[in-house]
């Protein structure tokens, strides 16, 4: 594409990019969705926590921004079959199914 523009063509482009950075504003949009993604979190948080626990650990917009340029090696860590188990059984104690559940 570069061989087809013209110098004043691209100089021309080059102003404009000063002006209005191309692909620079996502940020601006990615900061946005973060922070909408917080408030609803931070209001569900409110809605069901257990006041006997005290006040909930609310998250920030940065907890939910993409973190760009980080290692693509970083894997979650793997559950244990006690982990899964606690998880799936808190998931069960919060819908009252416990008595449901035949332990093996």
């Amino acid at each position: 594409m570069l061989d087809e523009l013209t110098s004043a063509q691209i100089s021309e482009w080059e102003a404009y990019d000063t002006i209005d950075p191309v692909g620079k504003a996502e940020w601006r949009n990615e900061l946005a969705i973060a922070s909408l993604i917080s408030v609803v979190v931070n209001m569900a948080k409110d809605i069901y926590n257990d006041p006997k626990k005290g006040k909930p650990d609310y998250v920030t917009p940065d907890d939910f921004l993409i973190k760009w340029g980080e290692s693509a090696e970083q894997k979650p860590e793997k559950q244990t079959q006690d982990e899964m188990l606690g998880a799936l059984l808190g998931i069960a104690r919060m819908q009252g199914t416990t008595d449901k559940i035949e332990r093996k």
